[in-house]
């Protein structure tokens, strides 16, 4: 896979859920901390739950600055399913369905063929702002071809507001199927 084919998909995944950058943690937002080559960067990083069979890939997580999970035994660059966890500050205070909708003018602007389908949203615990999910396929596409990607709103420890996405991104609808009860073990768990 390329790097170009890498970049692309973390740009349109982040775009999904908004203009800037951030990742969050389980069910919050977290500090950490990288190594940027002249020295350490600070970033916004999902905790979110890693499910039985799936594991942190750790270089993919250092170097793009957000949650990425393949199954296990598997990277990021080769493998036909993963999911990202991106955590993007809400400066405006825009709606989650505000912040869907500009990532979807932005993605189609990308993919003009986009098919776009709202799948039902994920409640959560204790008041939160539930999901809000969609599916995406790019239909002339054999690599990463299928996406699910559910977006709430989130507040750190300090009450900064962000809005997190978590995506399942496959090549195939069976891989994607075959990945769904990881996916939305996570989201139940955020």
């Amino acid at each position: 896979m390329s790097v170009n084919s890498i970049a692309r998909s973390v740009v349109l995944t982040a775009a999904l859920v908004s203009v800037h950058a951030m990742p969050a943690a389980a069910a919050g937002v977290e500090k950490m901390v990288s190594d940027c080559g002249a020295g350490t960067c600070d970033y916004d990083s999902a905790a979110i739950a890693t499910p039985a069979g799936w594991v942190h890939d750790e270089f993919a997580e250092r170097t793009m600055h957000m949650k990425v999970l393949v199954r296990d035994g598997q990277s990021f660059a080769s493998t036909d399913v993963f999911i990202l966890a991106t955590v993007l500050p809400n400066l405006d205070d825009v709606s989650i369905a505000d912040h869907v909708f500009r990532g979807q003018k932005y993605m189609r602007l990308q993919v003009p063929d986009l098919k776009i389908k709202a799948l039902p949203d994920i409640a959560r615990a204790k008041g939160k702002a539930g999901f809000l999910v969609y599916q995406y396929e790019k239909p002339n596409s054999t690599k990463r071809r299928f996406e699910r990607i559910a977006t709430t709103m989130e507040k750190d420890k300090d009450g900064n507001a962000f809005v997190v996405g978590i995506s399942l991104t496959a090549d195939s609808a069976d891989a994607l199927q075959a990945a769904e009860a990881a996916y939305l073990d996570i989201l139940r768990r955020y």
